[in-house]
């Protein structure tokens, strides 16, 4: 009977050990897709971070018509501000006091999250195994208000992205706007997300 409940005993030990060691490694996979969600979102933060200040520039420069108008006096400011948004094509004279800009409209963001979110695969399998039962109640919270600080950003991205892409701003204040507010909101919380996500290693340790 010992010898029966010895082995009962061993089994359990190295079913437990099995586990938690591939909780482990599963953990450590989730920490990986909360690291490359961080590279892409830090290069896409910058990316929209230089845009959006010559982006509101420009939309101070648009008449009710969606038409460029700048002072004959301040071309040259106009040029240096707006660098970053629009290549400049021709410049016509429309009064005594203003001139008109012609150009293209230069918004390129090479960044996969113009089409897809944040990744929470990894996090979303993680929840379904066995690992659960046995990881650090805290361990949970903190991934857990991770993600969803996560999520939100995507939706504020998704919310932006459908107004950039389907909304006329450029003949319509409201829109324009909305654009702006979209834009402005969405870098706020992707500075909180990447504030949240240097923190990762610290989650971890939570995590024993």
């Amino acid at each position: 009977m010992l010898g029966v409940l010895l082995g009962l005993y061993l089994n359990g030990y190295y079913e437990n050990k099995t586990l938690i060691e591939a909780k482990e490694k599963a953990l450590e996979q989730v920490l990986n897709e909360v690291s490359e969600n961080e590279e892409i979102l830090t290069s896409y933060n910058a990316a929209l971070k230089n845009k959006f200040n010559p982006m509101m520039y420009l939309f101070s420069k648009l008449n009710e018509d969606g038409e460029i108008l700048v002072h004959k006096n301040s071309i040259k400011i106009f040029k240096e501000n707006s660098k970053n948004i629009i290549s400049i094509e021709n410049i016509q004279e429309k009064s005594a006091d203003f001139y008109q800009i012609y150009g293209t409209f230069d918004f390129y963001l090479d960044s996969p999250l113009l089409f897809k979110g944040l990744s929470n695969v990894t996090w979303q399998s993680y929840k379904q195994t066995n690992y659960l039962s046995i990881t650090n109640f805290r361990c949970l919270i903190d991934f857990e208000g991770l993600y969803e600080l996560q999520q939100e950003v995507n939706k504020l991205n998704y919310n932006w992205r459908e107004t950039f892409v389907n909304e006329n701003f450029f003949e319509n204040i409201v829109s324009r706007n909305k654009l702006a507010k979209q834009m402005r909101n969405l870098i706020i919380k992707q500075n909180l997300l990447l504030d949240l996500y240097k923190y990762r290693e610290n989650v971890l340790k939570n995590c024993d």
